[in-house]
């Protein structure tokens, strides 16, 4: 395992070297590095934003979408671009992906919040509101290049949970209605995962879509490790070889499984009450890079084979999960009541 020498804001993976955002007393800047942190180009500088908040959202081509304070930019050229603004100041862009050839980036923070199509001009394709009345935001969005469907997961505490497009975005259905509330999106041949984000469960899980039966099993997990019965939050799932690398907002950790099931911590950052955001997997060629928002961990795939293999560093165990299991459908029957409640009252009123 290496360590970036640098604070890293945000990173990808651009084959065997990293891209990354990098802050100082300055502002930003852009910089490809090696996978040992040695500096290869330093692409470009930006004075006049302050925040401690960035991300590198997609690398298109020679073009790079970054999303810093509540503004999206797009860097090409040696020159960054303000392209869009969020909705509200403390909003931002978390998340953006690529299908069929076009680009879609996704707004966190107060309602409403957009999705959008970026090509030469940026489009707002969706609002939250516009899917789900009752939520609050946009949680994630991906792609799914087999079927040509867009995901877009939502919260909190609302009815649709994950919304789906297969129109490039123009039109919105809801997928699943139910207990259990996402934020990471994993497209992967013939199934679409979801890492739970959800108050419910405490200790976590993974929703799993059967794509050609569409079918839904869900992977109720408890933390193993330290007595911690607080919290377990994904942030990010990605998948690195015949293995599975996932980020946890609460506790700020970096785990890994085989199976989805046993869960090995790869790193753990700290016990923190508060989601964070910033804690994200990025894939590359021989490597993976773990980021936590102010450093990058690179572990090489015979590192994380290594640590999947142990017994003494598992975090994360399926459970049957019957409380929890319980508490989720009595929400869902409080929801029915609510929403049964407010026809009558209306009904009442003609």
């Amino acid at each position: 395992m290496k360590i970036l020498p640098q604070e890293t804001l945000s990173v990808k993976c651009i084959g065997e070297n990293i891209l990354a955002l990098l802050k100082d007393d300055e502002g930003f800047s852009l910089s490809l590095l090696s996978a040992q942190g040695e500096v290869i180009d330093e692409m470009g500088k930006i004075s006049d934003l302050k925040s401690d908040r960035g991300r590198i959202l997609l690398v298109d081509g020679s073009r790079i979408l970054l999303g810093i304070e509540n503004k999206l930019l797009s860097f090409h050229g040696g020159k960054f671009d303000v392209i869009s603004v969020a909705h509200h100041p403390f909003n931002y862009f978390w998340h953006a992906t690529e299908l069929n050839g076009k680009i879609y980036v996704q707004e966190y923070g107060e309602s409403p919040t957009d999705i959008l199509g970026v090509t030469d001009k940026v489009n707002s394709l969706a609002t939250n509101l516009q899917i789900d009345q009752t939520s609050r935001h946009f949680h994630a969005i991906a792609g799914d290049k087999k079927s040509g469907t867009l995901f877009a997961t939502l919260g909190d505490g609302n009815a649709v949970r994950v919304a789906v497009s297969s129109d490039d975005g123009e039109s919105w259905s809801p997928l699943y209605k139910g207990s259990w509330q996402f934020v990471p999106i994993l497209p992967l041949d013939n199934r679409i995962l979801f890492g739970f984000d959800s108050g419910i469960s405490r200790g976590g899980g993974v929703g799993v879509l059967d794509m050609k039966n569409r079918k839904w099993n869900f992977i109720l997990l408890r933390w193993a490790q330290y007595g911690y019965d607080g919290l377990c939050q994904f942030a990010d799932l990605k998948r690195f070889q015949s293995t599975y690398v996932g980020s946890l907002g609460v506790p700020k950790a970096f785990v890994l499984s085989k199976d989805l099931c046993t869960w090995h911590l790869i790193h753990l950052e700290c016990y923190n009450g508060h989601f964070d955001h910033s804690m994200t997997i990025e894939i590359g060629t021989r490597a993976a890079a773990l980021c936590t928002g102010s450093r990058t961990y690179v572990f090489t795939a015979e590192e994380l084979q290594e640590i999947a293999q142990s017994d003494s560093n598992v975090c994360l165990s399926v459970t049957r999960g019957y409380e929890s299991r319980m508490i989720g459908m009595g929400s869902q029957l409080l929801r029915h009541a609510r929403k049964y409640r407010i026809y009558k009252q209306s009904w009442a009123r003609v």
